[in-house]
């Protein structure tokens, strides 16, 4: 990377980069690669963006969040395991169950993700 971007907190970084991928691969002729692969129970924010990947359904329900572009990975503890069902699985948010599979999958987790 050549040029440096200041946030002024966690929230406001995970929304600026998700935004500034999200024009990269409009720029490079990719509008529809927009998927952000986030770990359930992980606490990312409560904006809009970040409130989405947060993997924490008792944020989402009085935003109407997640956002669609926003799948997520299930927990580790050590070796990988499964984490419960959150209420996120419950209202048909795509779920994937570790960052290296998606259904999509061709190269890396997040460019293969579509």
């Amino acid at each position: 990377m050549s040029k440096v971007f200041y946030g002024m907190s966690g929230p406001d970084a995970n929304e600026t980069q998700a935004k500034l991928v999200w024009r990269y691969n409009n720029l490079r002729g990719k509008p529809n690669k927009k998927k952000i692969i986030s770990r359930e129970r992980g606490y990312h924010g409560c904006s809009v963006v970040s409130g989405s990947m947060t993997g924490m359904s008792f944020y989402h329900g009085h935003m109407d969040l997640p956002l669609p572009q926003i799948v997520y990975a299930g927990v580790t503890t050590g070796a990988q395991t499964r984490a419960k069902p959150s209420a996120n699985s419950q209202r048909g948010v795509p779920k994937v169950r570790t960052i290296g599979r998606c259904k999509n999958h061709k190269g890396d987790a997040l460019s293969g993700c579509r």
